[in-house]
């Protein structure tokens, strides 16, 4: 229907549709993952997990890509995403250990 509406394919190089095919594809396999990722964890610990690390996998990829090293804000902002979310799965894993004390039901009153 886009192409109908812009009157044709346009004159574009063969780059601007393959990235875009690429940037799909990429987008597709994270929502796969995501998807699976809620289906097996806790949404209260996963969807924090993923907003936080998004921008590290965004550095680490720049890192390969452009061979440059992070400023001293990006060196900080990785280490505390990563220590925050390795905080937060050992948490929910300690609270899922621990057993909740159980309150003693009170006797039955008879007539």
């Amino acid at each position: 229907m886009a192409v109908v509406m812009m009157g044709g394919l346009p004159d574009a190089p063969w780059q601007a549709p393959a990235l875009t095919a690429g940037t799909q594809v990429l987008n597709a396999v994270g929502a796969l993952f995501l998807v699976m990722a809620l289906s097996r964890g806790k949404a209260s610990v996963v969807a924090p997990i993923t907003n936080a690390l998004a921008p590290v996998l965004t550095i680490v990829l720049s890192l390969v890509v452009y061979q440059t090293l992070p400023t001293i804000w990006g060196t900080i902002g990785i280490v505390l995403a990563l220590g925050g979310s390795t905080l937060m799965v050992y948490a929910d894993e300690k609270r899922e250990e621990t057993p909740e004390p159980r309150v003693p039901s009170a006797p039955l009153a008879g007539p």
